[in-house]
């Protein structure tokens, strides 16, 4: 029998991998940088990093307007960038963070 606390990690285990699988298809960006970028990710919750991955394009390759994201998950465009605007400020806490994304955004 599997318990609450081995599904979370196993999820949590999934993805990080999933994520970190997602930056490794970006251009420029040292093993360093992925790792460091997979844990800063990983720290945030799921929703928020799901809507970071979808806006940066990084997720399917194309740019995700707040609008479609809004639609995706059932609010507003504006409730989105609420949400979007705190999980990049957390996400952007750390500077060695900040100098990955640069990189990430070229």
């Amino acid at each position: 029998m599997v318990t609450k606390r081995e599904e979370a990690a196993t999820a949590h285990a999934k993805a990080r991998s999933d994520t970190s699988n997602v930056l490794l298809n970006v251009k420029g960006l040292s093993i360093e940088d992925v790792d460091l970028l997979t844990a800063a990710l990983c720290r945030l919750s799921l929703r928020e990093r799901r809507l970071i991955l979808l806006r940066s394009g990084l997720r399917d390759g194309e740019f995700h307007t707040l609008q479609r994201m809004g639609n995706i998950w059932g609010v507003t465009r504006e409730r989105v960038r609420m949400i979007l605007a705190y999980a990049m400020y957390r996400f952007l806490a750390d500077r060695s963070v900040q100098a990955a994304w640069r990189r990430v955004e070229k």
